[in-house]
């Protein structure tokens, strides 16, 4: 529950720093990709998916919070209006064009983050290196902390047809709820003298 509430907290932060108007002199913010010891993204196997996941890793805000990145390829035959991707750490992204094409087969799917990367006059974030000082300050040290599995929930084409793998969403959703449900009453027995 620890790191869904980081991770909420970044995404919110993330959010709010773009939208605010900022000063010629923009703040950028930094995060470091978290050691996969610590938290291991795993990508769901998904037969028949039209989706690829690329460049996957966990990342850590520098000021705190957690969050999954990753590019997405369309390797279907059909282009792409809209998807939907979602993390067990508890995020649900949907992307889409109104009209037109999000993705022709082969191509990267566009998202927030490369479009922000565009903006001239937004505050870009930064990657910096993860030092003993950091891992300290962000806990990331120890034992493996969490495993974060991405999966696609839809994707609808330019011809109205869809793939859907709801009903597996649903059923990793509860399992990761039932397991969080589970570690929280165990840290309550060894907590009781």
């Amino acid at each position: 529950m620890k790191y869904l509430t980081k991770l909420f907290w970044l995404i919110c932060i993330c959010a709010t720093s773009s939208l605010a108007q900022e000063t010629q002199q923009s703040r950028k913010i930094q995060y470091v990709e978290v050691p996969r010891e610590i938290i291991l993204p795993v990508i769901a196997v998904q037969p028949n998916c039209p989706i690829k996941f690329e460049n996957v890793r966990v990342v850590a805000g520098v000021e705190g919070g957690f969050s999954d990145a990753f590019q997405m390829r369309n390797i279907g035959t059909k282009p792409i209006r809209s998807l939907t991707v979602a993390s067990s750490a508890g995020s649900t992204n949907t992307y889409a064009r109104e009209a037109g094409v999000l993705a022709m087969p082969g191509q990267l799917i566009p998202t927030v983050s490369e479009e922000f990367l565009k903006c001239q006059n937004c505050t870009k974030d930064e990657v910096v290196h993860l030092t003993d000082k950091l891992r300290e300050k962000l806990g990331l040290k120890g034992e493996m902390k969490s495993v974060v599995v991405l999966m696609i929930v839809s994707v609808e084409f330019t011809d109205g047809t869809k793939y859907d793998d709801e009903k597996t969403f649903k059923a990793i959703e509860k399992l990761f709820e039932n397991l969080q449900e589970a570690v929280e009453q165990q840290k309550q027995r060894n907590s009781k003298p």
